[in-house]
């Protein structure tokens, strides 16, 4: 017959079409698999990486505000109240 059927039958896809999808596939399918594959650890990475610069850039913030005149933050907050 030269069609392909999709969806159990529902849809009839022309013989053109079917080869242009099938094309289209195989010239994607490595990008969609390295998508697939290392996304998720990619994006771990990335989360791990920006909390910790997140972490260090607050450590230093505190160290600097902490080194004033022997007063931590706490006494810096509260001799305003």
């Amino acid at each position: 017959e030269g069609r392909l059927t999709v969806f159990a039958g529902h849809v009839k896809m022309r013989e053109d079409y079917a080869r242009y999808t099938v094309d289209l596939v195989k010239s994607n399918r490595t990008k969609v698999l390295a998508l697939h594959t290392y996304a998720p650890a990619g994006l771990a990475a990335g989360a791990l990486v920006l909390l910790g610069l997140a972490l260090w850039q607050e450590a230093r913030g505190r160290r600097r505000s902490g080194t004033r005149g022997g007063e931590g933050r706490t006494a810096q907050l509260t001799a305003g109240v």
